[in-house]
């Protein structure tokens, strides 16, 4: 998500907040960026699972969830990027 804006010469947020970058994507008008409501669910795992203690353990199934949901993200990001032909 940081990558497009970067694609774009848009500063993002220093944060691991999904629903930030979301806003910033869609406050600039990124394509299918407002499609993407599934993806918020990873801002749990950007820092309560990091440290032990602060989150119970993920089961099988919520692991192989996340991980879907971080490729499809990576996928959208390679694909605004391919789209633009890189930096411009």
């Amino acid at each position: 998500m940081k990558a497009a804006l970067i694609d774009r010469g848009i500063d993002f947020p220093h944060t691991h907040d999904i629903q930030e970058l979301l806003t910033a994507l869609q406050e600039t008008g990124v394509p299918g960026a407002a499609d993407s409501h599934e993806w918020n669910r990873l801002t749990r795992y950007a820092v309560l699972t990091r440290y032990p203690g602060l989150a119970d353990a993920l089961t099988e199934e919520e692991y192989r969830t996340a991980l879907q949901v971080a490729q499809e993200i990576v996928q959208w990001a390679n694909e605004q990027i391919s789209r633009r032909g890189g930096n411009e």
